[in-house]
């Protein structure tokens, strides 16, 4: 459960009981000679949760950005308001190394205690004699993540921690550290967006009353190691066109979203405005169809990151994990988009697929009620669906002079067969909605043929015509 706060924040409990304000500022890749004023403006415009770490070098100016905020409030903002997330690394996890982990990041945030302590990786970096080198290091199996747990309980018992939790766990890894655990695990942080939902996770952490802790919830668009094909969640379709419907920007429908499952969530900005901004996200609420818009119809799936330096280590929480940033979930452009919607909105859909019922991504599901040409090629399809039908839609997205040859021959043939033919560009909107439900009337057409690119020659045009067709077949489900 979520409560509101006189602070401009909202929190939630934690299962010891301790209330967490649900929104945090992010610390990393922000400077140390950046990050006080950040910390600073954070707290003076109403953020009461830091989220830190000892490897993201700056909190020594996380510290000095709390203590000017601190004086310049004149008594209106205590330490005792400001909730502090930080993280044990992994070459301090051996039990005699984690007081020290500790005793550095208190001394640099210049506080007594910290609130919430984690494990920042279940995987141990061999420490060498010295766990604040973090050059050339090497995995360290022979440390369990249970010997580092048991240590950070004794913070616990000492009062100079208030709750320990761990970080980028899986469930199995959970569960041995809650049967041997004297003081429980409070949240689990790990990175979740709608491109890495994390439900099954959630839905485990719930049973022990785990609460979830976001990070990259905007996408991570910062990181060096950056490929130019991944995937932008700040740019998909479907995030874009919630951002519409409610006249916000993306970012707090991300934001929004990942609060609205009763996660708390870590949002970093070293940029003023974006950070006040980012605030708003606790007042936005999303209705259960935007929700169901981005659990059930992003089909991507991608995590920005994989710490490929832990991948060796039999405690490594990614081994499962495959990256799907150009697939969606086996969707292969704009024909199946419109087929799953006539599925969604109970209209008869049907037409011709090639023999084997192949596609781009495999064997076409029985679902769809396509019947099969009697050859394998792909032009038979397209040419039997042109003449079954009334008139052709075609969806693309951009110049229609860099049509895909598939895309073309439908138009071709359309044009061979004298039917009635739209061409619809869903980069730039041309057509209203309006406009092609007049066209439909006009012409008479009962049974329509929606073709266009595949996702492999226009990456995310199933969603980009999943969003026009959901208005269009909507329109006519509503009449």
């Amino acid at each position: 459960m979520a409560t509101s706060s006189s602070s401009n924040t909202r929190t939630v409990e934690l299962n010891n009981g301790i209330k967490i304000p649900q929104l945090a500022l992010g610390t990393y890749l922000t400077s140390d000679n950046e990050i006080a004023h950040v910390v600073k403006t954070a707290l003076e415009a109403g953020y009461r949760h830091l989220d830190c770490a000892w490897l993201y070098g700056n909190e020594k100016g996380v510290g000095q950005g709390i203590r000017e905020a601190i004086k310049e409030s004149n008594g209106k903002l205590k330490r005792e308001d400001i909730y502090i997330t930080a993280k044990i690394w992994n070459t301090f996890h051996r039990a005699n190394f984690v007081a020290k982990a500790f005793d550095i990041s208190s001394k640099d945030l210049g506080l007594e205690y910290i609130d919430l302590f984690l494990i920042h990786w279940p995987v141990a970096f061999d420490d060498q004699g010295d766990p604040t080198k973090t050059e050339n290091v090497k995995i360290a199996d022979d440390i369990d993540y249970l010997e580092t747990w048991q240590a950070m309980e004794k913070l616990v018992d000492e009062g100079k921690v208030k709750s320990i939790g761990l970080s980028n766990f899986t469930e199995e890894q959970i569960e041995r550290v809650w049967h041997i655990a004297k003081h429980k695990p409070v949240v689990n942080q790990v990175e979740l967006h709608p491109y890495c939902q994390n439900k099954a996770l959630q839905t485990f952490c719930d049973k022990y009353k785990i609460k979830l802790q976001a990070y990259a919830p905007l996408g991570a668009k910062e990181r060096s190691w950056a490929e130019n094909d991944d995937p932008m969640l700040m740019n998909d379709p479907i995030i874009e066109a919630i951002a519409k419907k409610h006249q916000k920007h993306t970012a707090l429908i991300l934001l929004a979203y990942i609060m609205q499952r009763g996660i708390i969530c870590v949002a970093k900005s070293s940029n003023e405005k974006r950070l006040k901004t980012n605030l708003e996200a606790l007042e936005l609420k999303l209705d259960e169809d935007d929700m169901k818009q981005i659990e059930e119809n992003i089909k991507i799936k991608f995590r920005y990151y994989l710490f490929e330096d832990a991948k060796k280590s039999k405690y490594y929480p990614l081994k499962d994990w495959k990256q799907e940033k150009n697939k969606n979930g086996g969707q292969t452009g704009v024909d199946r988009s419109a087929l799953d919607l006539a599925i969604q909105y109970s209209i008869d859909h049907g037409g011709w697929c090639p023999r084997g019922r192949k596609a781009e991504d495999g064997v076409i599901n029985e679902k769809y009620q396509l019947k099969e040409t009697p050859s394998d090629v792909y032009s038979e399809r397209t040419e039997w669906n042109v003449r079954d039908s009334d008139g052709t839609l075609v969806l693309i997205c951009g110049d229609q002079n860099n049509i895909d040859t598939g895309t073309q021959y439908t138009i071709d043939i359309t044009k061979k067969y004298d039917k009635p033919l739209l061409i619809v560009d869903l980069e730039h909107q041309d057509v209203l909605i309006e406009t092609v439900v007049d066209w439909l009337k006009q012409n008479h057409i009962k049974i329509l043929n929606i073709a266009g690119p595949r996702e492999q020659n226009s990456p995310r045009i199933y969603q980009k015509a999943h969003i026009y067709l959901r208005q269009l077949f909507k329109s006519f489900v509503d009449e």
